[in-house]
C-alpha cells in the first residue's frame, strides 16, 4: 500500500496498474496472506489484502507496471471460476483454489479469512510449474 491508501484504495490502483480495469466496484476484504518470495533478486515479505472486485471486464491491458513487474506478466485472461477449478491451473493467491467457489456462488466471510500458504502450498505450486514445463 501507497502511503495514505486502504486496502480498498489498493486495490483499484493495483486493478488498473496490472490489469487495465479502471471501472470496479471494490467489494469487501474476504482474504489477507503474508507471504514471501524471492523475484528478479529481491526478497519479498508481504502483508496482502485480498478484496472482492466486480466489472464488465473492459481492459486495456496493464496500465501502469515497473519494470520488474512487467517481467513477471505473461498472459493475461479471464476465466469462469468453473473452468479455473476444472483445469487446477496455478494460481496466485496460492490458496485460491480452496476457497474461489464460496466466494463466486456469493458466500463472503464476515471477516477476511487468513490464506497464507504454508510450505507445502508453496511446494505443490512449484512442482505443478516443474510439470507445466516439463
Amino acid at each position: 500500500m501507497d502511503p495514505g491508501e486502504d486496502s480498498a484504495s489498493t486495490a483499484r490502483r493495483e486493478l488498473w496498474e496490472e490489469a487495465g480495469i479502471r471501472e470496479a466496484e471494490i467489494g469487501p476484504c474476504v482474504w489477507i496472506q503474508q507471504v514471501q518470495y524471492t523475484f528478479g533478486g529481491f526478497h519479498f515479505d508481504q502483508d496482502e489484502f485480498i478484496h472482492v472486485a466486480r466489472c464488465d471486464g473492459t481492459t486495456t491491458g496493464p496500465g501502469g507496471l515497473e519494470h520488474l513487474e512487467a517481467l513477471a506478466f505473461g498472459e493475461q485472461r479471464w476465466w469462469a471460476v468453473e473452468d479455473v477449478l476444472d483445469h487446477g491451473l496455478r494460481t496466485i493467491p496460492y490458496r485460491m483454489l480452496e476457497f474461489i467457489a464460496d466466494l463466486a456462488s456469493g458466500m463472503l466471510p464476515s471477516e477476511p479469512i487468513d490464506i497464507s500458504p504454508e510450505d507445502h502450498h508453496v511446494e505443490q505450486w512449484r512442482a505443478s510449474h516443474r510439470a507445466h514445463d516439463a
